[in-house]
């Protein structure tokens, strides 16, 4: 599947830079795309309740994504959020992304289930790997689309961002065991894979080595050297 006219690149560090359409349609994605993970579901098991804050969680991210990384959107049917060295929201940039309003949102029960969750995944990321890395925070392809081709799409758009802005490693969790063999797939090695003992879900996490542009244009030129006789 070509990405011909399909891709938009939004990864400008600017909140005011994804328009209010933008905001609300890829809030809307992201909750159908995350209506049933693992994670939310732990956090607040009521799929009707989920739903009235799943659009207000996503246009926090979306904002703070675009304050600190980048967020990259494929043809309307694929999110990809990312940040820079770091897997977890700061304090005062979320303050400024409207990330407190959250934990109102989902309710401070909820909310603190899924806080607990993902520090405990930050810190095995800061103890297990070197500190300047870009993080697939999010992926989320509509599940109307799954399966053409949108989410490869919308992690090279991720990678390449990350790769212009000096960044070597690409990594990313997740928490959706089918998700697994994709990011494989893709290139990425797992390098960590255990169980949260707050949250009792078993979580995955991935590597990926990112090649500079001279390491890609080598690879290229090789590639059109004919093979020794």
């Amino acid at each position: 599947m070509s990405d011909e006219g399909e891709r938009v690149i939004l990864a400008r560090p600017n909140p005011g830079a994804l328009c209010a359409d933008q905001l609300q349609a890829s809030s809307q994605l992201l909750g159908r795309a995350f209506a049933n993970d693992p994670t939310l579901v732990q956090a607040d098991p009521d799929g009707a309740r989920r739903a009235r804050w799943l659009p207000s969680l996503y246009r926090a991210t979306l904002r703070y994504a675009l304050a600190t990384g980048g967020v990259e959107l494929i043809g309307g049917r694929a999110a990809a959020l990312w940040l820079q060295s770091q897997m977890e929201p700061s304090f005062w940039r979320g303050l400024c992304c409207g990330m407190l309003r959250i934990p109102l949102a989902m309710g401070v029960r909820a909310w603190l289930r899924l806080a607990r969750h993902e520090a405990w995944c930050a810190a095995r990321v800061r103890a297990l790997c070197a500190p300047n890395y870009g993080y697939l925070w999010i992926l989320g392809v509509d599940p109307a689309a799954q399966g053409a081709g949108y989410g490869r799409l919308a992690v090279a758009a991720a990678t390449a961002a990350m790769r212009a802005q000096g960044h070597g490693v690409c990594l990313l969790k997740t928490e959706t065991e089918s998700n697994v063999a994709f990011y494989q797939q893709l290139g990425f090695e797992c390098i960590d894979d255990c169980v949260v003992p707050s949250s009792q879900i078993r979580y995955w996490l991935f590597r990926q080595e990112l090649p500079t542009t001279a390491q890609l244009a080598l690879s290229g030129r090789r590639g059109l050297d004919p093979s020794p006789v």
